[in-house]
């Protein structure tokens, strides 16, 4: 038996050793104790509604079906405590749904709905949280939006990406990154259904799933519960909707959107249609949701003339999801997300115009089966997921690119073609609810992936040029080699949330990985409270502390395949003052491997990026309208994936290693108000300080690398805003009118100085080099007009930057450019009609 064998085995009954001591509650025998639920249902006269149907539901998972009595009522006996779900239905009322019952031995529980007639066209806002209770919502509740939420807001979210920046802590770069907690897409995770939908080669988010079929988004930045991981920023979850028990249908944006400058007609701008159905297809056993979206967008960069100033994207978006009830006791999901796409153009900005932009086509497709099965109150989850996304990026012709100190000539430098796959396996068991000192809610779990990238790099001449157009350096590259690396990871799981009384519970998980190609074994313990220290639980105090682990992308380890620079550098005469020097692509042995919960190799790519995070929470109700939460977050994270140019033993490498490291830390305050039905009010305000690294792997391994590697220092991280306000509110006026708005107040985003050899001048992203406070109020304004019984026309009214702030998309940054220091561009006021068709 070999030592990586025989270390496994052992780690594994390491594992299961300390699950059985940190929850030895799970093997105990307990006597059975029951609750009962009494369901009542009548209409808006107080009158008893006979026959109505009613799902109990665990964990998303049907327990029982059944139907109230001639008097409206239904009594269900005989069930585990625990925290329930309710949905109740009749062809002539809206389905409600009341989630968060909690249930406890010995104490009957009564729940009364009163039936509102169907309306053909309705929306409904529903307020975050799940759970009855805040202690229900554990140690670390996440940041949500419901899906209609982020339909009803101004930004015209057609995906999930486009509404994440409305979440505290995750915003957009003018770059167009997403960045939560500071840190970039790679250091994230973001699941759909429990699957990882990411890019198994980078760990991008790439297109995101449409919004039409989402029912709700969270954002974890501090999950204590051990079933989330690869992460060292935060957990994006996506769960989408189910079809309904009758047919809906939309029809959103069917009118495209033209093009006039100097009030002439020129084209099309963009056209994005929308058409999202669901609904039965079988009744009460088969149902079907489907979101598709195609587009066209030419979006306009500001400091640039006519007819070279749009990057041009086309893209299809389809999520199907199918819904297959069994058994009350046995569900089958399977979805499929298609999302082919070609961007033209892609990064256009007055530095870099059209022929020195490139091109990018992709395909990018997740299928997943989820299993769900009770057995009596335990509750066994088996998904499996495959995703297959492939990328080709080529320039515009085959110059040689042109760097200068005011702008890029020339021809995309690099051309690229990869594939990359993951098949995932995982099986999660929930113990029924084991009564011992408390509630235990136990669960255990095991993923297995095989990840897959190949392809092939290659690269043209970069010639760097001073403003008098002669020569500083050039970059020459060495043939790439194609690449074909494979992945098998591992990781075991469990977690107790335990409720000791109705107003403390903890959090208590341990996570076990290991992911092959790094050769290391990772452990990540975590704890987590939640406790309410007066009986009307209106106070809630929460505070945890956790390890997490990055998942490395295969992209790495391709870096010993790709092309190698040879630089030859020039004096202000022309003549060679150094080289041509060859700098070798070479991947180090990480540091990282001596933290105390990391085991592995002391060898090249054993890098194991790890964070250790802690948060403290105050959670405030100030009544039944409005409640308060105040947030500190502090992150300290090592072992990250840098590249460096070092020069070891006489050679000139490139090297990538695991030893960057950043610290972030957050303070945060929210407020939610909900005045009365229809009417939402969010608040947030974000202090926070993002520090680190600068030469992160991803900026020349990613999709659009950038040719020149520079020294690396530690310094503010390109996502640093010490200060961010957002707002945005929902309100449904009557006749079917209804307004929203969005508003948020920050800091400009940093920038790197740089000079005429593309090196940084001084500290990169300082708080010196700044864009522009930036600040922007969009509105949006519909009006429901109902043509008959069965259809309805949406009008909508949208105007961005109402107060036509300066808000700059580029600035100025070469030292050596006449205009450093001066911004352009500018998204001016802008207004957009909308036409909706909803049966």
């Amino acid at each position: 038996m070999s030592f990586w064998s025989f270390s496994l085995i052992s780690r594994f009954l390491t594992i299961t050793a300390l699950i059985l001591l940190l929850f030895p509650t799970a093997l105990a025998q307990q006597p059975a104790a029951t609750a009962t639920i009494r369901v009542i249902a009548q209409d808006e006269m107080e009158k008893a509604v006979a026959g109505v149907q009613v799902q109990l539901k665990r964990a998303g998972t049907v327990v029982t079906t059944a139907v109230t009595d001639e008097k409206g009522e239904l009594l269900l006996t005989n069930l585990p405590p625990g925290a329930y779900e309710i949905v109740v239905s009749q062809e002539a009322f809206e389905t409600l749904t009341q989630s968060g019952i909690a249930i406890t031995a010995g104490t009957p529980v009564e729940v009364k709905f009163t039936l509102v007639p169907k309306i053909k066209v309705k929306e409904e806002i529903k307020i975050e949280g799940s759970a009855a209770t805040p202690i229900e919502q554990g140690a670390s509740p996440a940041a949500s939006l419901q899906g209609v939420e982020a339909k009803q807001l101004p930004n015209k979210a057609t995906q999930v990406s486009d509404a994440l920046p409305m979440i505290p802590g995750v915003v957009r770069t003018y770059q167009g990154e997403l960045k939560i907690s500071g840190s970039s897409e790679h250091r994230s995770a973001f699941i759909v259904n429990a699957a990882d939908v990411t890019d198994p080669a980078t760990g991008q988010f790439g297109m995101t799933v449409p919004v039409d079929i989402v029912q709700r988004i969270d954002v974890f930045k501090t999950p204590f519960l051990a079933q989330y991981g690869r992460f060292t920023a935060g957990v994006v979850s996506v769960e989408t909707r189910r079809g309904g028990d009758k047919w809906n249908f939309e029809l959103n944006d069917p009118f495209p959107e033209f093009r006039y400058l100097n009030g002439r007609l020129r084209g099309l701008r963009s056209a994005t249609p929308r058409l999202v159905f669901n609904g039965p297809l079988m009744a009460n056993r088969l149902y079907l949701s489907e979101g598709i979206e195609y587009a066209i967008k030419k979006i306009p960069i500001k400091t640039l003339a006519y007819p070279d100033k749009e990057t041009i994207t086309r893209s299809i978006n389809s999520f199907t999801q199918l819904d297959y009830i069994i058994s009350p006791r046995h569900t089958l999901t399977g979805t499929l997300h298609l999302a082919p796409q070609r961007n033209t153009y892609a990064n256009l900005s007055f530095f870099d115009q059209r022929p020195v932009t490139p091109n990018l086509q992709k395909h990018d497709y997740t299928g997943t089966v989820i299993d769900r099965l009770a057995f009596g109150a335990h509750l066994l989850e088996n998904t499996v997921a495959i995703k297959y996304y492939d990328a080709n990026i080529w320039g515009q012709g085959s110059d040689e690119m042109i760097l200068t100190p005011v702008g890029n000539r020339g021809n995309y430098f690099s051309q690229q073609e990869r594939r990359a796959s993951r098949l995932e396996w995982l099986s999660v068991f929930s113990f029924k609810p084991i009564i011992n000192y408390g509630t235990h809610h136990i669960k255990l779990g095991s993923i297995l992936g095989r990840t897959t990238n190949r392809g092939e790099f290659l690269a043209r001449p970069i010639n760097i040029l001073n403003l008098e157009g002669q020569p500083l350096q050039r970059i020459e590259f060495t043939e790439g080699r194609p690449f074909n690396r494979s992945d098998l990871e591992l990781v075991f799981f469990g977690q107790d949330h335990w409720l000791v009384t109705q107003r403390l519970a903890f959090d208590i998980g341990l996570r076990f990985e290991r992911q092959g190609i790094t050769e290391t074994l990772r452990f990540a313990p975590r704890f987590g409270l939640a406790w309410a220290p007066f009986a009307t639980q209106k106070t809630v105090v929460r505070g945890g502390i956790g390890i997490f682990y990055d998942r490395v992308p295969l992209n790495v380890y391709s870096f010993g395949h790709y092309p190698e620079q040879v630089v030859t550098s020039y004096g202000p005469n022309g003549a060679i003052i150094d080289g041509p020097r060859r700098w070798m692509n070479f991947i180090a042995p990480s540091p990282a491997t001596q933290f105390a919960f990391v085991a592995g190799k002391q060898q090249p790519g054993n890098f194991a990026p790890h964070s250790v995070t802690w948060n403290t929470e105050v959670e405030q109700a100030l009544s039944s309208k409005l409640r308060l939460r105040l947030n500190y977050l502090h992150s300290n994270s090592n072992g990250t994936i840098i590249i460096t140019p070092r020069q070891t033993a006489g050679r000139d490498l490139l090297a990538l290693s695991g030893e960057g490291k950043s610290r972030y830390h957050q303070v945060e305050l929210t407020a939610r108000y909900v005045p009365k039905e229809g009417y939402q009010f969010f608040f947030s305000y974000v202090n926070s300080r993002a520090r680190g690294d600068v030469n992160e792997f991803n900026g020349y391994l990613g999709n659009f690398p950038f040719p020149v590697v520079r020294p690396n220092q530690y310094a503010n991280l390109p996502a640093n805003l010490p200060h961010r306000f957002l707002t945005w509110g929902v309100m449904e006026w009557p006749k079917k009118v209804r307004f929203s708005y969005i508003t948020e107040y920050r800091n400009g985003f940093p920038f790197a100085a740089l000079d005429a050899r593309q090196q940084y001048v001084g500290e990169p992203y300082s708080d010196q080099t700044r864009f522009p406070n930036f600040f922007s109020l969009d509105t949006r304004l519909s009006k429901d007009f109902q043509v008959n019984p069965k259809y309805a026309v949406r009008i909508t009214f949208r105007v961005f930057n109402l107060t036509n702030h300066f808000n700059p998309q580029e600035v100025h940054r070469n030292i050596a450019d006449p205009r450093y220091g001066i911004f352009i561009g500018n998204q001016q006021r802008r207004f957009m009609l909308d036409f909706d068709l909803i049966f």
